[in-house]
């Protein structure tokens, strides 16, 4: 039996009826149309899907269905490219959507962030209240004073710390009082904790990996060699003896240089070697997502006078600043910086997902405490 003829019989005697309150209509046969929670919706919406775009193109469904000359192989390659068309018909219309509003679509114009992938396995695992949090801040559709008095639930939309509006961004970034508390400098120290794990192990890999030796590629004759992919070591590779300096005042490890200069500047990492007489100054900011670009240049400027007074030292110096939103997405500065130290693959995918992580499970818990006192206890 056709696939056709399938989805014909299953719709045949399809009936379904309507309760609102303590009122229910009678069983109505389904003329046209998919009731919600069909179970093969899915598949019958991608096939609309794909009709609708092959039209425009010119071609037809079944250009793309009927298996041709390659058999079963040439088959599984149209169906490929009917589940990409379908994808990316689906796509464009959500991003269409999603640039058109200010607020819900905030998040197309986050360009210098690194792209997140939240895989099956990982929404598996995860805790429901996580995912909750993730997808509602993404979107800007929690609950905040100002959410919540546009949707005319409350009567002022103030903050509950300051006073002032409420936004999901001033709670989670631009409150002065939840600055003063220390909340985001707690918050910054958690994130700076997932960092630093990362280079130092980094620091610790490269002390102990050796350099790999280089065989000797035979080409045949006639043939042209083949280009060899160009791998960098990072700069930790440069030297044996690296100190990784963090300034966590929990830890009381003040970022120092041997030979201080005359600054009152303390990155929050320094990484030196006094073989090689090289400094590597990282500055770590959460802000929101949308300053991720201005958190950058505001760093970089701040620390080029600290650069300079140590290159005039004799210190080959390099300011590195980082940004990780506080939504739980890092800029392209963080994983720049993991390549530019050697941290790279596998090594480098996992620790930008720690410190995503990190800083998402700081933001939640600053959300769910923003009307709380702060203390220790916190």
């Amino acid at each position: 039996m056709r696939i056709r003829d399938l989805i014909a019989d299953y719709y045949s005697n399809f009936r379904m009826r309507v309760s609102s309150g303590a009122v229910t209509s009678g069983w109505h046969k389904i003329e046209i149309g998919i009731i919600t929670g069909c179970t093969i919706s899915v598949i019958l919406f991608s096939l609309a899907m794909n009709i609708l775009t092959n039209q425009e193109s010119g071609g037809g469904i079944l250009d793309l269905l009927q298996p041709g000359e390659g058999g079963a192989s040439n088959s599984c390659i149209q169906e490929g490219e009917v589940q990409e068309e379908v994808r990316a018909a689906v796509e464009e219309e959500r991003s269409c959507r999603m640039v058109a509003m200010r607020q819900q679509g905030a998040w197309t114009r986050w360009e210098n962030t690194i792209e997140r992938k939240v895989t099956w396995a990982e929404l598996w695992k995860a805790e429901p209240h996580q995912i909750k949090f993730l997808i509602q801040a993404v979107y800007d559709v929690l609950p905040s004073p100002s959410n919540l008095h546009t949707w005319a639930k409350v009567e002022t939309p103030a903050c509950p710390l300051c006073c002032k509006h409420g936004t999901l961004e001033h709670i989670l970034s631009c409150c002065t009082k939840a600055l003063g508390e220390g909340r985001y400098q707690w918050r910054h120290d958690q994130v700076l904790k997932v960092i630093a794990e990362a280079m130092s192990a980094g620091v610790e890999w490269a002390k102990w990996s050796r350099p790999s030796k280089h065989a000797i590629a035979f080409i045949r004759g006639g043939e042209h060699p083949k280009p060899s992919a160009k791998t960098s070591a990072g700069i930790l590779a440069s030297a044996r003896d690296w100190q990784l300096l963090v300034d966590l005042e929990r830890q009381g490890q003040a970022t120092e240089f041997p030979q201080p200069p005359t600054s009152t500047l303390r990155p929050d990492i320094v990484l030196l070697s006094e073989s090689t007489k090289q400094a590597v100054l990282l500055e770590l900011t959460v802000p929101w997502e949308d300053c991720l670009e201005e958190a950058f240049e505001r760093k970089l400027a701040k620390y080029e006078g600290l650069v300079s007074s140590c290159q005039q030292a004799g210190w080959r110096a390099r300011c590195l600043p980082i940004e990780v939103g506080c939504g739980g997405f890092a800029a392209r500065s963080l994983s720049r910086a993991f390549s530019f130290l050697g941290i790279e693959g596998a090594r480098r995918i996992r620790a930008i997902l720690s410190t995503t992580e990190a800083a998402e499970r700081a933001s939640r818990w600053l959300w769910l405490k923003r009307g709380e006192p702060w203390g220790q206890s916190s």
